[in-house]
């Protein structure tokens, strides 16, 4: 598990835990977004991440999800991924838009990564995110 060095909402340092997934056969180290609150905080005022860091969003149960960049200034991509662990959509997001990126089919999980990260790294729909058990059943 690795650690990340953030800054919270208030600029003072914090510290996240980093989980490891593996997405296609790429190594992605995630920091988890596990309740409606840290959903909704997602990666709002980040300036940056790290190389092969991401934020996993987990859901309760598979459903319909929509995002958008309100106060993340950094450019996204993002990938709806079902409970089986199957890429559905993947989209690219503009920093600080108000656009919603609505996912097309019910979800139990949502990536987000620097833009351009999954086309670098040829993930495309169609691919695998395995999501390790202590994750997944939460």
């Amino acid at each position: 598990m690795a650690l990340l060095w953030l800054l919270n909402p208030l600029g003072e340092p914090t510290t996240k835990k980093l989980k490891k997934i593996l997405v296609g056969n790429k190594t992605v180290y995630v920091e988890l977004a596990l309740t409606p609150l840290e959903h909704s905080q997602g990666l709002k005022f980040r300036t940056e991440l790290g190389e092969d860091q991401g934020m996993l969003f987990v859901f309760s149960e598979e459903c319909y999800v929509s995002f958008w960049m309100e106060d993340t200034p950094i450019p996204l991509s993002i990938a709806f991924i079902t409970e089986d662990g199957l890429i559905t959509q993947i989209e690219s997001m503009e920093p600080l838009s108000l656009e919603s990126h609505p996912s097309q089919k019910k979800v139990k999980y949502v990536l987000e990564m620097e833009r351009g990260w999954f086309e670098k790294n040829n993930i495309h729909v169609g691919d695998k995110a395995t999501i390790p058990p202590d994750i997944s059943e939460r």
